[in-house]
């Protein structure tokens, strides 16, 4: 399952990177819906799926059949505005005598409501996001760790990218308020090659072919995280699991009245697998994407890479 140097490399990148989850019970204040690649919910509302509605498979307006959008779903889309590159983050990398990689997830001590999250660390200002919880897709919210900090009052801070617009958003959120545990599952998208790369420690555990997004629309390059993950229907278009990433379509603003999230998710037609298709989703085999939710979970690092 080699792909080369340039697997190896990106391999060493995706080391020592750190993640935590909220883990809150009750949505909180109205902000920006979301979608996945079509998915339209409301991110931070009163409109977020239940977990029984999810368990039923309820219908998603979900637009991944052309860069047009699925005639089946009835799914539309506004393009997004120019604006600035997202953010690409600098990964540590690793050493060949290094042990087995792990990341950290942590999950919030609130029980209920929404996650404050500050532009800088200071408890002193305003919150510049309320994210709540549980998440449009009735998940834990998660977030990628990128550093630990304790300021001069003692207060100990964790900065974490933000699932918001602009791709690569940055914020600060108390370490008080999570407790952490090791996460060892990383995963490469590679553009050009059209594969999906899973790691579980230092171990290659899927190494498969992909649908990316086309010239149009296409999938996002930088560092995420997988910010929820979830079952769907396996009959659907999205096929039996859905990773929704904390990347947002860049050529895409709104779909379905909810604001373009991209997913990784599976499909109806495996000879799509290798080129280029989608609205920027990342869609994979059925069986191998029901392996991959066997291994993977929430808050696991993922880079993709022209």
């Amino acid at each position: 399952m080699n792909r080369g140097p340039k697997s190896m490399s990106l391999r060493r990148r995706l080391a020592g990177v750190v993640t935590v989850s909220v883990a809150m019970l009750a949505s909180g204040c109205g902000a920006s819906s979301v979608a996945v690649d079509g998915i339209a919910a409301a991110a931070d509302g009163d409109s977020s799926r239940t977990a029984e509605e999810l368990a039923a498979g309820s219908p998603l307006p979900i637009a991944d059949e052309s860069d047009q959008g699925d005639a089946e779903s009835g799914a539309t889309f506004e393009r997004a505005a120019s604006g600035p590159a997202p953010l690409v983050l600098d990964i540590p990398g690793l050493v060949e005598s290094m042990e087995p990689p792990s990341t950290l997830n942590a999950t919030a001590l609130v029980a209920e409501g929404s996650v404050a999250v500050w532009a800088e660390p200071d408890a002193g200002t305003e919150p510049a996001w309320q994210l709540a919880v549980p998440t449009e897709f009735a998940g834990l919210r998660h977030f990628l760790v990128l550093e630990e900090l304790t300021a001069v009052d003692g207060t100990e801070w964790l900065r974490i990218q933000v699932p918001v617009r602009p791709n690569g958003s940055e914020g600060w959120i108390p370490r008080e308020d999570v407790t952490l545990n090791d996460v060892t599952t990383r995963v490469l998208v590679d553009l050009s090659d059209r594969s999906v790369v899973v790691w579980d420690g230092l171990d290659i555990v899927i190494d498969t072919r992909v649908a990316i997004g086309t010239d149009r629309t296409p999938t996002p390059t930088g560092t995420y995280y997988i910010r929820d993950s979830f079952p769907w229907n396996p009959e659907s278009v999205y096929g039996p699991w859905v990773f929704a990433l904390s990347s947002y379509s860049e050529a895409i603003g709104q779909i379905n009245g909810g604001d373009a999230v991209v997913a990784i998710h599976g499909t109806r037609d495996n000879s799509v697998l290798g080129s280029a298709v989608s609205l920027g989703c990342i869609r994979i085999d059925n069986d191998v994407l029901l392996e991959m939710s066997e291994i993977v979970e929430p808050g696991t690092p993922v880079e993709v890479v022209p």
